[in-house]
Order: C-alpha cells, then sequence, then structure tokens
C-alpha cells in the first residue's frame, strides 16, 4: 500500500515539471517580425470571398527566436476589394476593304471592339462572293497594221483599292489615225572642210553653200534620205561641232530638224479589273463581372515575450520533493513502529 501511495506522489510532479502548451513558430504562411525587444508581430495573408471574415491560427503561446511569446490580441485589416470576374470566348466577323486576292485584304491582326482585343484568324478569310468590276480600255497609236498585237498589258490604277495593276487587254478594234507629223532629224557631215568646193549628191558646191548650210538645197537634203517635199519638211539646220581633223582630214558636223509624215493606225483594246470583298473572323476573349468581390485581407497578432519560469518550476519541484520524502520518512518511521509493537507481543 505504501508503495503505490509513493508511485502516484511522483507522477504529478514529473508532470508539472515537463509538461505545457508551448507551440514552434514553424509555418512558411505567416510573416514574423520583431518589433520591439519584447513585442512579436505575426502577420497573416489570405483571400476571402467574404468582407471580414476571420482566418488564421494564432497559438496562445509560441515559441520563436528562442523564447517563449504570449498572444496578446488579433487585428483585421481589408487591404484590397476585388471584383470577381468571369472569361467566356467571344468572336465577331469583319468585312475588309475591295481587294484582288485573300493576301492583299486589308485585314489587320489585331483589332479592339467594347474594350476587347481581338485576334486575326488567318484561315477564315473568305470571299463573300460580291465581285465589283472595274471596265480598262486603252488606245495605241502604230504606223503599221503589222506592228498591232492581239493583246496588250495595260498598266491601270484600281479606283477601289488605289492600287496599280497589270491588266491583260485585248485587240477589240483597228482604225485608220490619219497622217500626223512626226518629229526627226538628219545629221551631215562635211569632209574637207578647209577645201574651196564640195561634190556633193552629184553636186559641185562652193565653198559659201556649205557655210550657209546648204540654204537652198532642202530638197536635196531630203532626197539623199529617200524623202520628199510631199511627206517631209526641214524645220531648221545647226553645226552641231566645230571643225575638228582626223587622220589628217577636216570634218564639221551639221544637223537638220525634220518632221516626217506618218501614216498611223489606232488600235483600241479593253480589259477588266476584277475587285473582291473578303471576310474574316476575329476571336477574343470577353471579361465580365459578376457582382462578387473577392477581398485581400491580413490578420495581424501581437505578442508579448513570456518572462521565463524555471527557476519558479525547480524551486517548487524541490520543494514537493522534500515533502513525499516527509512523508516516505513518516510512513516508513510508523511502520517500523508497528512491527515493532507486535513483535513485543509476540514475546
Amino acid at each position: 500500500m505504501k508503495k503505490r501511495l509513493t508511485n502516484l506522489l511522483v507522477i504529478p510532479l514529473i508532470i508539472f515539471l515537463f509538461g505545457g502548451n508551448v507551440v514552434r513558430a514553424e509555418s512558411t504562411d505567416y510573416v514574423y517580425k520583431q518589433l520591439a525587444e519584447k513585442t512579436l508581430q505575426v502577420t497573416y495573408s489570405y483571400t476571402t470571398n467574404a468582407t471580414g471574415k476571420e482566418e488564421g491560427e494564432f497559438e496562445d503561446t509560441l515559441e520563436y527566436d528562442g523564447k517563449t511569446w504570449k498572444l496578446e490580441g488579433i487585428t483585421y485589416e481589408e487591404l484590397e476589394k476585388i471584383p470577381v470576374k468571369t472569361e467566356k470566348q467571344v468572336s465577331t466577323t469583319v468585312l475588309s476593304g475591295p481587294a484582288a486576292s485573300p493576301e492583299s485584304a486589308d485585314f489587320e491582326p489585331e483589332i479592339v471592339r467594347d474594350g476587347v482585343i481581338y485576334q486575326l484568324d488567318e484561315s477564315s478569310i473568305i470571299s463573300t462572293g460580291e465581285t465589283r468590276i472595274q471596265e480598262v480600255t486603252s488606245r495605241e497609236t502604230y504606223e503599221s497594221e503589222n506592228d498591232i498585237p492581239q493583246e496588250r498589258t495595260v498598266t491601270s490604277r484600281n479606283v477601289l483599292t488605289g492600287q496599280d495593276e497589270n491588266v491583260l487587254c485585248t485587240l477589240e478594234n483597228v482604225s485608220e489615225g490619219g497622217d500626223r507629223w512626226e518629229d526627226s532629224y538628219i545629221d551631215i557631215t562635211v569632209h574637207e572642210y578647209n577645201a574651196d568646193t564640195f561634190e556633193w549628191n552629184g553636186y559641185t558646191l562652193g565653198r559659201d553653200a556649205v557655210e550657209n548650210l546648204l540654204y537652198g538645197y532642202e530638197q536635196q537634203i531630203l532626197s539623199s534620205v529617200g524623202l520628199s517635199t510631199a511627206d517631209a519638211r526641214i524645220e531648221g539646220i545647226y553645226w552641231t561641232t566645230d571643225e575638228y581633223a582626223e587622220n589628217g582630214t577636216v570634218y564639221r558636223d551639221a544637223r537638220a530638224d525634220i518632221q516626217v509624215l506618218r501614216n498611223t493606225y489606232i488600235a483600241e483594246y479593253s480589259g477588266q479589273i476584277e475587285t473582291r470583298l473578303y471576310q474574316a473572323d476575329y476571336t477574343g476573349v470577353e471579361t465580365e463581372e459578376t457582382g462578387d468581390f473577392n477581398y485581400e485581407m491580413n490578420a495581424t497578432a501581437v505578442y508579448s515575450l513570456q518572462e521565463s519560469n524555471t527557476a519558479l518550476y525547480v524551486a517548487i519541484g524541490l520543494g514537493m520533493a522534500v515533502i513525499i520524502l516527509l512523508i516516505i520518512l513518516i510512513l516508513y518511521t510508523l511502520s517500523k513502529k508497528e512491527k515493532e509493537k507486535t513483535s513485543s507481543e509476540l514475546k
């Protein structure tokens, strides 16, 4: 009986010396900041869908930096009110301006409508089926019917796109264009310019005739190149060089500006510029507010430094140990006396 009593007294002593409610600060979700020697601040940041909702677990007592701290109070702060938004895929169709081909259609890679940014889906570009025709005509003048081609490429401005295009046109009609005067010239070179007389096309000319640039010999000048006064005329004759020597011979050059009467033919060509309209799809993401909100919150706990009670606990433990020893000693003495009394009565 005495042995069991002794054990029961020792167990509460052990629990008193080593028990307690101390939690170590090891969570990475909390920010610890020592404000002063005896003040510790612990902050927990979180997002909630209800204003004022309290979150975060703060122990009444915790161990930090080798010291014990006691919770003094917790405050909650709303940092930001954030609207809850939803996203959905949206699309829109855009018509191009007139274009000759899908590649030349004027689609922007990105457009903005009602605040939504749309991206072009290049694979969606198709013709609307609408074609606009621009007639192209051309009139060309030729000196011989044999020179007139059946087709001719004409450069024409597309009035819808503003771009120049090469259009293949076909011959539609040929008509006589009548006679016209065409500018030309005849080059004349005088050999042995320093001579007194000159032989030219069966004519003997004096130096004065040469110096006067063959004045009065216009018909002979034209006939020297196969022309006549019926189909050509001289507009003027002038020197083009000073006298110069080559291989011992003195030369001087002149030129006769002439007009030649030409027979002409008018060739008429026609073609078309086909301009199409195209459409393309654009896709984007539209954001809408739901009317709900999320709240960025801070929970801040303040702890004060807990002074160490180790010496007090040791003193109490020692006092209780002494008391227990005294109790054991008393019980032992009473037991001894009881045995002596029993022994004496037996005798």
